[in-house]
């Protein structure tokens, strides 16, 4: 009988506290407040994040851990990453710390014995510096960057928020080309049949002949004086007249 009563206390108290977690890992998203990404809107974020509890396995709005904190401001900013930081650190372009930005991601490692494997991330504000939850001091805090502690445990940095601002969105528009513009060509005539010996003739000049500057040009060039013929030439043999040629050649009948 003791033996069954002392089974049923252990039981009970498996049940009891195996049943209540320490932890809620409800993963809650949190409620849009911008609909695009920028600096003015993660400002504002981390302004009203101020001094608010670190939690393990909490995103807000009231605590949060690491990866937490910055789940919760890029989702409010419409810009959703996974939950966890090993998995943020996939997202966005890897930079240099030499170039990091106001809302760029950096990744840490800060175990004891660092191996290069991501357990933290904060967000980088500028001037060297970054916002993070601490599980150190139990709160939201702004560190610098100089700290040789987060300096040698720097992973990797990436920027997930786009750069470039667009008032309007892009309208890609296919331009017609312009049309070529075409001559004016004058229309001919039809050709008329002469009716004394059934030629065809045009009565007006053909399309962009000018009668006036081919009178001109007939005009302005001189007469050219025939060559003298040499002996022997094909021209002298091509000069003579051919009835000339016939009386020149006569030839007796010798039968």
């Amino acid at each position: 009988m003791g033996k069954l009563r002392q089974l049923l206390i252990t039981l009970g108290v498996l049940l009891v506290f195996g049943g209540c977690s320490r932890y809620d890992y409800t993963l809650r998203k949190p409620v849009v407040k911008f609909q695009t990404p920028s600096k003015k809107a993660l400002s504002s974020m981390l302004r009203e994040s101020n001094n608010k509890r670190y939690r393990w396995a909490e995103e807000g709005p009231h605590s949060f851990d690491c990866s937490g904190f910055v789940y919760y401001n890029y989702g409010s900013m419409n810009l959703w990453l996974p939950r966890r930081a090993i998995e943020q650190a996939r997202y966005g372009k890897t930079i240099p710390m030499s170039q990091l930005r106001y809302g760029d991601l950096i990744f840490f490692d800060t175990r004891k014995y660092s191996r290069g494997k991501i357990n933290h991330v904060g967000i980088y504000i500028g001037k060297n510096r970054f916002r993070h939850a601490s599980s150190r001091k139990k709160r939201i805090i702004t560190t610098s960057l100089n700290k040789a502690y987060y300096k040698k445990r720097v992973v990797i940095c990436k920027r997930v928020i786009p750069q470039k601002k667009y008032k309007k969105p892009f309208k890609i528009v296919a331009k017609a080309p312009k049309p070529v513009p075409i001559a004016k060509v004058k229309e001919i005539e039809e050709p008329v049949l002469s009716e004394q010996n059934n030629s065809i003739y045009i009565d007006r000049p053909l399309i962009g002949i000018d009668e006036s500057t081919i009178e001109e040009t007939l005009k302005e060039e001189p007469k050219k004086e025939p060559k003298e013929s040499v002996m022997g030439s094909p021209e002298s043999f091509i000069s003579k007249p051919i009835a000339q040629e016939a009386n020149s050649t006569k030839h007796t009948n010798l039968y």
